[in-house]
């Protein structure tokens, strides 16, 4: 992770590993039943860190998502 922040090309990747992760452990997920489907979507996720996953090409990671309810 370390070596992928500090390759990054883009100004955007601006938080350091520490504040990274330290940020990363606050965002909770919550899954909220709909019946037949289940959506999981994330809280507590900062600007700086949305911006920085983008940079990394993680983006995809914390998207939120629909499944069937099984």
């Amino acid at each position: 992770m370390r070596w992928m922040i500090l390759s990054a090309d883009s100004k955007k990747a601006s938080i350091g590993l520490k504040d990274f992760m330290k940020k990363l452990g606050q965002i909770d997920r919550l899954d909220a039943d709909l019946g037949k489907e289940v959506e999981s979507f994330y809280v507590n996720m900062t600007t700086d860190v949305r911006d920085q996953l983008d940079v990394l090409g993680m983006k995809s990671i914390l998207l939120t998502e629909r499944i069937p309810n099984v």
